[in-house]
């Protein structure tokens, strides 16, 4: 219940994040006409949108119904963090790319510069307060080099999308800072289209990431190696035990597991 209770508050807090940080983004574009801001408008509405999915997800997991499903509807948080994997793919990351190529076709002029900088900035630290939130959430208090290693090990596909997300903002902004940056001081717009190209090519990559991990949930990821060497711990601390002769288990949701254990007894137990 606790997990599910801090589940819940980082999509909520993606959510209230990214809606303020669109409406901002989207009007200093409109302002600028910036090729970068633009693309970083679209990953905010699309994190939006996909935080909506979330909290949907995470809704309708909780559902009983134990006729129909005997052990619950856990794997509903998977089904849509995938649908999430194919927006970020479709949705944000196409259409970034494909702005940038259509404004690379001719030259123009950025406008409201000091506009563009501070939006750049708010988004930052905005986007950093729910990074930090979402990553002490999952347990790491900075990301270090077992972060693939621990987003693959995840059996909570929300709180992973969530991460995602985040973190793909923070290079999204840091490479539109560049691209507008060199754009600005080389006067020419090139930069800002190739920085909404790169934007683009990051939130593809970063959805084909998210479908590959969430998909192996779907279909059905077994217990962690620690988690399988924590299980193996308690059970040798019965001596009525005589060999673990095998441990199976498959995550139903990110709190369900289904557990089998094939053990030997001791002779003589009654």
């Amino acid at each position: 219940m606790k997990q599910e209770l801090g589940t819940f508050r980082i999509v909520l807090f993606s959510f209230l994040n990214n809606i303020s940080l669109f409406i901002l983004k989207f009007i200093v574009f409109l302002l600028s006409g910036s090729a970068a801001i633009f693309a970083e408008s679209l990953h905010s509405l699309s994190d939006t949108v996909n935080q909506l999915l979330l909290i949907y997800g995470v809704k309708s997991s909780k559902r009983k119904d134990i006729f129909l499903f005997p052990f619950g509807r856990g794997k509903e948080q998977y089904f849509w963090s995938l649908i999430v994997a194919f927006l970020f793919i479709g949705f944000s990351g196409l259409f970034s790319f494909g702005e940038g190529l259509i404004k690379m076709q001719h030259e123009y002029v950025l406008k409201e510069v000091p506009l563009l900088y501070a939006i750049l900035i708010v988004s930052f630290f905005m986007d950093g307060s729910v990074l930090l939130y979402t990553t002490r959430t999952m347990g790491h208090k900075i990301p270090s080099l077992r972060l693939l290693r621990s987003l693959r090990e995840t059996r909570d596909s929300t709180i992973l999308v969530a991460f995602l997300e985040d973190f793909s903002a923070i290079i999204g902004i840091s490479i539109a800072f560049i691209g507008i940056f060199l754009t600005n001081t080389m006067n020419s717009s090139i930069f800002d289209s190739i920085a909404s190209i790169s934007i683009g090519l990051l939130l593809i990559t970063v959805g084909v990431l998210m479908v590959d991990i969430t998909k192996d949930l779907i279909v059905g990821r077994g217990l962690s190696r620690n988690e399988i060497r924590t299980i193996v711990n308690i059970i040798k601390k019965y001596p009525e035990i005589n060999k673990i002769i095998d441990i199976k288990g498959v995550y139903m949701g990110p709190s369900t597991v289904i557990l089998g254990i094939d053990l030997n007894f001791r002779d003589g137990l009654s």
